[in-house]
């Protein structure tokens, strides 16, 4: 696991979205995103929709007077990491090999940081690898 841990990393790093700092609302965005596409809804309707939400979030957050710790950020990412391992291990797939199709799939792609959408905008070439999880079976 700390080699596909370590090849995230990298792919960060050699895209620069390290650099890029870390903003809440556009992780809430990102975040927002993978849970409608987790529930069928993603394209252009999901962006939309992760959108609204992630505003309604900030505001709530601003009305609330409320700003979270790195400490705070840092601990719920780590269990929404734990959580998704334990969903692929629900579902019967191996979360070590599921991780594996994605970073493959993520590595095929070509695109470019969003200022806007604060994420990496992927851009479709047809030459994309897709995941395939038919042998991620735990």
């Amino acid at each position: 696991m700390n080699n596909q841990i370590e090849e995230i990393s990298q792919w960060q790093t050699s895209r620069n979205l390290h650099k890029t700092g870390y903003d809440l609302d556009g992780a809430n965005y990102r975040y927002l995103e993978e849970l409608f596409e987790m529930n069928g809804i993603d394209g252009e309707v999901g962006k939309k929709l992760a959108k609204i939400y992630a505003g309604y979030i900030r505001s709530e957050r601003q009305a609330l007077g409320v700003e979270p710790t790195a400490h705070q950020i840092i601990d719920a990412v780590n269990d929404m990491s734990v959580f998704a391992n334990g969903d692929n291990l629900k579902l019967g797939y191996d979360p070590v090999k599921t991780m594996a199709e994605t970073l493959k799939e993520i590595n095929s792609r070509k695109g470019s940081y969003n200022t806007e959408t604060k994420k990496w905008e992927k851009e479709i070439t047809g030459n994309e690898y897709t995941a395939d999880y038919s042998g991620c079976k735990a």
